[in-house]
């Protein structure tokens, strides 16, 4: 997805570019370039469309890899530190306790970076035609560029954990500050145990 909002991109800046060279060169309006936005402003809506599809289907599965993760992580701390209940713990019980929380992290940070990829996309087309806006000089470009950024700000991407949390990098740091605390509680609570 993110490599369409990235063509989605690429088609805004041509736009904007063969107007120029109408404007300046043939000192004539552009033509072409009030239908090329509207076909922009289509396939930013399928875009629209299937980010909210992806959500349908996939939001679920979101939060749970996301939820795994935080328990795979405080699990593998739990039973890899040596208390009184688990003295014998040997060098096969850590490695799983490290590699499972280890690809979990990976797995998760992926689809967290991925899908906040393609917000940041989303949001930059949006200023893209804002910014347009302003540095056109024909109105009628003006207007459709300032028609384009309304639209598009207002279809701008977001993915979300079964309606529970926005997917962006800020999760990352929201869940692993979740783990540090309660991996603070696991260890003062195995110290007392001791």
């Amino acid at each position: 997805m993110k490599n369409r909002y990235l063509y989605l991109e690429k088609i805004l800046e041509d736009c904007t570019n063969q107007a120029r060279v109408q404007l300046i060169v043939f000192n004539k309006k552009p033509t072409h370039v009030p239908n090329k936005l509207q076909i922009f402003s289509h396939n930013f809506k399928m875009m629209y469309l299937l980010v909210d599809d992806f959500n349908a289907i996939f939001g679920n599965q979101i939060f749970f890899i996301t939820i795994c993760t935080a328990l795979e992580i405080l699990n593998g701390v739990n039973y890899g530190m040596p208390t009184l209940h688990n003295i014998d713990v040997n060098d096969d019980t850590i490695t799983i306790n490290v590699v499972y929380p280890i690809l979990y992290i990976i797995c998760n940070t992926e689809v967290v970076m991925a899908c906040d990829a393609v917000v940041k996309s989303g949001k930059k087309i949006s200023k893209m035609c804002f910014m347009l806006h302003e540095q056109t000089d024909n109105n009628e470009l003006k207007e459709a560029f300032l028609k384009l950024a309304v639209y598009t700000q207002g279809l701008c991407p977001y993915f979300s954990a079964a309606g529970f949390w926005y997917v962006e990098q800020e999760v990352l740091s929201t869940l692993f500050s979740s783990v540090i605390t309660y991996l603070i509680i696991i260890i003062q609570f195995n110290m007392t145990l001791k």
